[in-house]
Parts: structure tokens; C-alpha cells; sequence
């Protein structure tokens, strides 16, 4: 049953959608044109026409905003500018570049892609479906790779082409409602042109940015209004309809932290995080696991953290070792605060008392 003023439309077949004709994409063209935001991975793409700067900008804008993207692009680019150099980085340059934007797996991924791709003396792979087979790189980036530095028709459909979509037909769910999901993708494909697929994907994105906003669309000036049915029908605030949000999930960790201490030298074990842990994977930090509620009932929880949907909780045991054991990346207290890049490890740290 939908909620009150949530009516769902009749899905429309593809023939049915609303179609971008010539005229209104001319028109979408000319807007993108005058407005186009100048990002530095747009300059670097048209001045070097090297398909690693904009590999990198798309990596870098998974589920991060632009404002926060900026500073730290133009700061990798100018470390790593072309995809040999990001080979040949260490793991701790690396981390220091990429540090606060979160999620690093996908900046494992990006470098690891690197290093093989330059180990075989190839370039980026310059069709969609190949682009596929590089870890790190969905059905998105491929698409926006493939046509920003190709020129293949492949269509990108992210929040803001979902929304779009979503108004052109009037469409009062919410954005995220997997049917809309499922059919704003099919009408993007159907839309995206033959010629400047790339320029048409980044149009459509910035007009969402701009104009197709989420809360007081700036209608007036919309290239598409001629054909927006929530326009013509005042159901802007409607269509979509407020997102679903996501259960809260509690989660209790136990963050291990092993002291190893030899005369003046003390040192703290980290590990890089793998498959079993389940945050923060592919990161250099502390070692902690799920807790199971019987052994937390009665434990103090010392931090507090939330992830995506997860409200996190827990403790930290600290414990003295004889000996280094190899699985740990052993760390002296000084430097240590510069190896953790998440923000719950800094978290975590700035909990454990003074050792001595």
C-alpha cells in the first residue's frame, strides 16, 4: 500500500517514455555549454586527453561530493599524473594522498589496476565492456569512461538522472524504489546520443547538480521543461517521493590493540584489514571484530561510530606481547597517528590510555 499522496503511475514501456527529442537535447547542449562547470579533471581531459584523469575524478566521486574531491584530486594529480606514476607509488604515499575521502578499497583497486596495466605495457581498456573486467570499475564509471573519453554511447544514470527521470514523468516514488532505479536506467540508454554521448552523460548529471535539485527545483530555467510532466502538473515536491531510508543497524567491535615494548622502543600492531573484517576493508588500522553481545553485556563501550547504516559501538583491549607477530604491522607510538587514514582508528587511538 503507498503512503497517502504516493500514487503509483502505470510503468510506461520504453516507446513510451518521454523522449528527448533533437530540438530539447540542442537545447539541453546550449545550457551545458553556458553553465558548465570548470572541475580540474575537466581542464586535465582537455588538456592531455588521457583517459587516467578522468578514470581517477570517477573513482574519487564514488559516494563522496564534489566540494570534498576537488582539493584532493588536484593534489593526487600532481603526485601521481599519469597512471605509470600511480604504479610505482608506495602504499604509504598512497594512503596519504587519498586520506579522509574514505572507502580506500576502491583506492587499492585503482592502484592495483595500475600496476598491472603498466606491468603488461597497456593503456586503459577503450570499450565499455572491457573496462568491466577492471576491478574497481561497475557498470557507472565504465560508462562514463567509455563515453567521456570514447565516444560510446553508453549512458550513466546516477541520483541526479534518477530524479530527472523521475520528474519528466512524473514519477511519485522514491528514487531509490529499485523500479525506478531499473527503468530511469533504461530511459537513460534510450536517450543518450550517438554523437558527444560523454558531453549529453555530464549535461544531464549537472543539470540534476543545478536545477533538478532535490528541493526547489529551479524549474524556470530548466532546457527540459517543455517536456516535464511534474512541471506541468505543480508535483515537483512529489515526484520523486522522499527516499526510503535504511534500518539502523547496531554493531558491537572489539578493537584488539597489541603493545609491543623492547627497552625505549614501544610499538603498536596494526593490520591491513581483509575479507573478514567488516568495515574498512583493504585499510591499514586497527584490528577489530564483530562482538558477540554475550561477552559486550557488561563491557563499557568506550567509542562510538556510525558507517553507511550502521551504528557502531565498542571497546578496545589493549594487551602486552613478547614477541612481534608477523601478521601485525608494528608501528611506533609517534609516527602512528600518520598511518591511520579512517576516522574511526583515529577514534579508537585518541581512546587508548597513555602506555607506559
Amino acid at each position: 500500500m503507498q503512503p497517502q499522496g504516493q500514487k503509483r503511475f502505470p510503468e510506461r514501456a520504453p516507446s513510451e517514455r518521454v523522449s528527448l527529442q533533437d530540438p530539447i537535447k540542442k537545447s539541453l547542449f546550449s545550457w551545458f555549454q553556458k553553465v558548465r562547470a570548470n572541475h580540474p579533471w575537466r581542464r586535465l581531459w582537455k588538456t592531455t586527453k588521457d583517459p587516467y584523469v578522468v578514470w581517477v575524478s570517477e573513482i574519487m566521486l564514488q559516494q563522496t561530493r564534489i566540494e570534498a574531491v576537488t582539493p584532493k584530486y588536484i593534489a593526487f594529480m600532481s603526485a601521481f599524473p599519469n597512471l605509470q606514476t600511480l604504479a610505482k607509488a608506495t602504499e604509504a604515499q598512497l594512503r596519504s594522498s587519498v586520506a579522509g575521502l574514505g572507502y580506500y578499497r576502491r583506492f587499492a583497486w585503482l592502484q592495483q589496476a595500475a600496476v598491472a596495466l603498466d606491468s603488461a605495457g597497456e593503456k586503459l581498456p577503450d570499450k565499455y565492456e572491457e573496462l568491466l573486467s577492471i576491478k574497481g570499475i561497475g557498470p557507472y564509471t565504465a560508462a562514463a569512461i567509455s563515453s567521456i573519453c570514447f565516444g560510446e554511447p553508453r549512458a550513466v544514470c546516477d541520483g541526479n538522472i534518477e530524479r530527472i527521470y523521475c520528474r519528466l514523468h512524473n514519477v511519485q516514488l522514491p528514487a531509490n524504489d529499485p523500479s525506478v532505479k531499473t527503468s530511469a536506467a533504461e530511459w537513460a540508454e534510450l536517450q543518450v546520443p550517438a554523437k558527444k554521448p560523454g558531453d549529453w552523460n555530464e549535461a544531464l548529471m549537472e543539470l540534476g547538480q543545478k536545477v533538478c535539485k532535490p528541493t526547489s527545483p529551479e524549474c524556470q530555467v530548466c532546457p527540459l521543461q517543455r517536456c516535464c510532466a511534474a512541471y506541468r502538473l505543480s508535483t515537483q515536491h512529489i515526484a520523486p517521493s522522499k527516499k526510503k531510508k535504511a534500518k539502523w543497524k547496531q554493531v558491537d567491535l572489539i578493537a584488539h590493540v597489541p603493545v609491543y615494548q623492547s627497552q625505549n622502543l614501544q610499538q603498536i600492531g596494526l593490520v591491513v584489514r581483509d575479507d573478514q573484517h567488516r568495515f574498512l576493508r583493504g585499510m591499514l588500522g586497527f584490528d577489530f571484530k564483530v562482538a558477540e553481545a554475550k561477552n559486550t553485556d557488561s563491557e563499557p563501550r568506550e567509542f562510538h561510530h556510525a558507517i553507511t547504516n550502521h551504528k557502531i559501538s565498542g571497546y578496545i583491549k589493549t594487551r602486552r606481547v613478547r614477541k612481534k607477530r608477523a601478521e601485525f604491522e608494528w608501528v611506533d607510538i609517534d609516527s602512528l597517528p600518520s598511518k591511520l587514514t579512517s576516522s574511526l582508528d583515529h577514534k579508537i587511538w585518541s581512546k587508548v590510555s597513555l602506555l607506559t
